[in-house]
């Protein structure tokens, strides 16, 4: 598990080494889950794994300079990587989550950063806890119950009108996450 101080300096390194190798394309990273989660100071822990990010593949070259950061950064060799939203299936991921990207200037010349909005991020995150009843992961509840604090909606009703205002039907569509979330007190 990683701070975000660590992806910066990580991305800092990846933009180094872009500049040193300019025959190689400059890297887009749309980054959602966790490191946003971070990046907005929604996540309790201050920590994640990685930077998920909803991109399409990046070529062989990148893939080198993202695995040599790495290795210089005793890094998780998937410490930044687009495979884990959806089998990164890019179109539906952007038809399922009606994205907005936030483009972040660290400073980096060549990886350009964008962060998923925090109403994308509810999205993603109430996807992802409507999945967690079939996928087992753990950590979408309170990631949505973070970014449910953040954005003030503290109760039911305003839960379901906000997810309503974003054109979809709590009840409906996400029974699951609405039931996980009643029995956590997420609702005041």
């Amino acid at each position: 598990m990683y701070t975000l101080d660590i992806f910066k300096e990580a991305l800092q390194k990846l933009d180094g080494l872009l500049e040193l190798n300019p025959k190689v394309s400059p890297i887009e990273i749309k980054a959602i889950g966790g490191f946003a989660m971070l990046f907005y100071g929604m996540r309790h822990s201050m920590k994640t794994q990685d930077i998920d990010s909803v991109t399409p593949d990046w070529d062989e070259d990148q893939i080198k300079l993202i695995e040599r950061v790495a290795v210089v950064m005793d890094l998780e060799a998937d410490w930044l990587n687009n495979y884990n939203v959806m089998d990164n299936d890019v179109e539906a991921v952007e038809i399922m989550l009606e994205p907005f990207w936030d483009k972040i200037d660290w400073g980096l010349k060549r990886v350009q950063l964008y962060v998923g909005d925090t109403e994308t991020l509810l999205r993603s995150k109430l996807l992802a806890t409507e999945d967690s009843e079939q996928t087992g992961r753990q950590q979408d509840l309170p990631d949505l119950i973070s970014i449910l604090s953040n954005l003030k909606i503290l109760t039911r009703e305003r839960f379901v009108a906000t997810v309503e205002d974003m054109g979809m039907d709590a009840e409906t569509e996400f029974p699951y996450a609405l039931e996980v979330l009643e029995n956590s007190n997420a609702f005041q």
